[in-house]
């Protein structure tokens, strides 16, 4: 006896069904307990929030990606950026022209 095609997708089909409602089903009859919750959800922030700071922090490189010292403009930030000072000498050699442009 040979499957179908037909057949085979829906044993598949069957076969996933199951297993999302049996996950599903576990979820329902021990569900998480708030402080569960509480340390996903913080976990969760916690890496937001840092991608955001990063995203902060290498504004300067990312403003200057295009210019002819963009490699020096992201070392710069880099490894000067937490000076403040040198994210800012960061940001504005990032905003000005190449030399030769008008």
């Amino acid at each position: 006896m040979t499957m179908k095609t037909n057949d085979r997708a829906t044993i598949i089909f069957t076969a996933v069904a199951i297993v999302m409602t049996c996950g599903a089903g576990v979820f329902f009859l021990f569900p998480p307990t708030p402080k569960q919750i509480l340390a996903a959800t913080t976990a969760i922030g916690s890496i937001v929030g840092l991608l955001l700071l990063l995203a902060v922090y290498f504004i300067p490189a990312i403003a200057g990606r295009q210019k002819r010292n963009a490699q020096a403009i992201f070392l710069l930030n880099l490894f000067l950026g937490w000076t403040f000072i040198g994210w800012v000498v960061a940001l504005i050699w990032a905003h000005t022209k190449d030399s030769g442009e008008r």
